[in-house]
């Protein structure tokens, strides 16, 4: 047992007394005027004030990428490689106005049946179509189509850059299920 000044067996202390940890016992950063700073998800904000995050416009300096989409009438998508907090795929569907989106944290599936997590996360505006910045990036984009839907499935194809590849997003309890379907859209023929 440490001694009462180390700070070992007080909660909340770090190495010198006084100072504030978060649970893994790392000294929490300290704005200039003293106040505590949290670490939020999107933003890091001081605690009693908290600042909203910058315009999406300010957030790059880099050109939009504009959607591969041939018939404006087509609802886009786009495929975002987001690098942070963790490396993961965001997948945005146009549809009622609103991009409807999903985290993909381990990508998209690669062999027919094969599932892979699909997160539902906030509808995002449009203009997010062609967003990048340093920590997010256009992996795909293109438009797509819907073969059917109910309440607990949905079945479309992506039509991105490199072709067309039939999906099906099944609802479970908790989250959605991204699965690549059996039947798959046949290749364009070579000669158009």
């Amino acid at each position: 047992m440490g001694s009462p000044r180390s700070g070992a067996g007080r909660r909340g202390l770090g190495r010198r007394a006084g100072h504030p940890t978060t649970a893994g016992g790392r000294a929490v950063p300290r704005v200039d005027d003293g106040r505590r700073r949290v670490r939020d998800r999107r933003t890091v904000w001081s605690v009693g004030r908290r600042r909203p995050p910058p315009s999406v416009a300010s957030r790059s300096s880099r050109p939009r990428h504009t959607p591969a989409v041939d018939d404006p009438a087509r609802p886009a998508f786009v495929l975002h490689d987001h690098r942070r907090p963790t490396h993961h795929l965001d997948l945005r569907l146009e549809e009622a106005g609103v991009l409807r989106s999903w985290a993909l944290p381990r990508g998209l599936p690669q062999r027919a049946g094969e599932r892979r997590l699909a997160v539902a996360v906030p509808d995002h505006d449009l203009d997010h179509l062609g967003y990048e910045d340093e920590e997010k990036s256009v992996a795909d984009t293109g438009w797509w189509e819907e073969h059917s839907r109910d309440e607990r499935r949905l079945v479309l194809t992506l039509h991105g850059r490199s072709g067309a590849r039939r999906y099906a997003l099944v609802r479970t309890p908790r989250d959605w299920l991204l699965l690549l379907t059996t039947e798959q859209p046949a290749a364009p023929s070579p000669g158009g």
